[in-house]
């Protein structure tokens, strides 16, 4: 079973332009808000940004227009991988 514990809701800093929604849902938010990649893209320019949603540790996170459908795409992302590979 995988856990998705705890999961962090977040209006996007770009408004959707480089997350692809206004909200993103991330799963494990204190593994990922440690990452240095998404450190740069709360703090950084709009490179780090581009960089951040770009690369594999964004894969798992969720967006969408409204903070449900956010959690709804993270769902799905999480739901195709096995627990050994998270």
């Amino acid at each position: 079973m995988i856990s998705a514990y705890p999961v962090a809701v977040i209006e996007s800093r770009y408004n959707g332009v480089y997350e692809g929604g206004k909200w993103h849902a991330i799963p494990r938010y204190d593994e990922v808000v440690s990452l240095e990649s998404y450190g740069d893209y709360k703090n950084g320019d709009d490179c780090d940004a581009l960089d951040f949603w770009e690369s594999t540790d964004a894969l798992l996170i969720g967006v969408g227009e409204t903070p449900e459908l956010a959690i709804s795409d993270m769902w799905v992302k999480i739901s195709t991988i096995t627990p050994e590979d998270w």
